[in-house]
């Protein structure tokens, strides 16, 4: 009975200091009529990611805070820059704050520029879905300035991650049994249960390494010729758009994690990606002072996630905004 007690007031005290599981929520997202761009965030989202705040704006992106029109009220931009990419640049594992593009909003506006930021990253997004996400948000908006941040996973032929143009629901593990579903919906009732779990496999974690291995998806990119051409065509197609409408277009390669596991492997990788670039005439620029100034704990969003911390975001920030000045 005082263990049920205990375990009783364990959970209270969880939900007290606003602890959440570190799940995704299936119901962020929407299904989407389009080939290219099968699903979207869920516009007007209050939830949470990975354990983190997440709210969306009526167009379905995420919120950037603070937004331009809070700061610089009756005021117009000089520049609107919108941010393009997958989980990185959603920011997943972060609070809506602590987003690249919250993060990039703050600086610019602490360097007197007068630039509004606006963030259309989706996790799962791969090339392009990003091309159809721009074609669409151009279709109502503007910008003057389009920042992509390329990541590993562009390199694929899927652009339905998640499964959910298909009718599926967005989960991380898409060959899950019952057994780990079971355990998914203990986790989000009972948030003690997931602490003690996550605590006793990163207690594990720690015992048999300090790194995270390397990302068994990123292969010699040369070695996948076929899907490195499909991803460029794709930037291409991006850069196409943005010429025919005066935007001006900047590519940043992320520099992932895992690149303190094997240096070598991942410069190859971004010396692979920033010549096919020059020969698609696209201004690339590395998106690394994250790998530069922080240790891997200090770099990942989690000990084991490596989707940018908070720190790591805010410097992929100060590259973003070098970059465009």
């Amino acid at each position: 009975m005082s263990s049920l007690v205990g375990l009783l007031i364990a959970e209270v005290g969880l939900r007290a200091m606003h602890y959440r599981p570190g799940l995704m929520d299936p119901e962020m997202y929407v299904a989407h009529a389009n080939q290219l761009l099968p699903y979207k965030l869920r516009a007007n989202y209050e939830g949470y990611c990975a354990g983190r705040e997440v709210t969306t704006d009526s167009n379905g992106n995420r919120r950037v805070v603070p937004s331009y029109g809070e700061v610089r009220k009756n005021r117009s931009p000089e520049r609107v820059v919108l941010l393009l990419g997958d989980s990185g640049v959603f920011g997943f594992g972060l609070d809506d704050s602590d987003t690249i593009g919250s993060q990039f909003q703050r600086i610019s506006l602490q360097s007197g520029l007068n630039y509004e930021v606006r963030n259309i990253g989706v996790s799962g997004y791969t090339s392009w879905n990003e091309y159809q996400a721009l074609n669409e948000y151009l279709s109502s908006q503007s910008a003057t300035d389009v920042v992509l941040l390329y990541m590993p996973n562009d390199l694929t032929f899927d652009n339905d991650y998640f499964g959910i143009g298909q009718g599926k629901r967005a989960t991380f593990d898409r060959g899950a049994t019952e057994f780990h579903r079971y355990t998914k919906w203990i986790y989000s009732h009972l948030y003690f249960s997931y602490l003690l779990v996550d605590s006793a496999k990163r207690v594990k974690s720690q015992l048999q390494s300090q790194t995270l291995p390397n990302n068994a998806d990123l292969l010699d990119p040369l070695e996948r010729q076929e899907e490195l051409n499909y991803s460029m065509e794709a930037l291409r197609q991006i850069r196409k758009i943005c010429d025919e409408k005066g935007i001006n277009l900047r590519v940043g390669i992320y520099r992932d994690v895992a690149y303190f596991d094997n240096s070598e492997r991942w410069l190859h990788y971004e010396d692979v990606i920033s010549r096919k670039l020059d020969q698609s005439g696209i201004k690339w620029f590395i998106a690394k002072s994250h790998t530069d100034q922080l240790t891997l704990q200090q770099a990942r969003v989690t000990w084991n996630d490596p989707h940018p911390s908070a720190a790591a975001a805010g410097l992929i920030a100060a590259d973003i905004l070098m970059s465009l000045r």
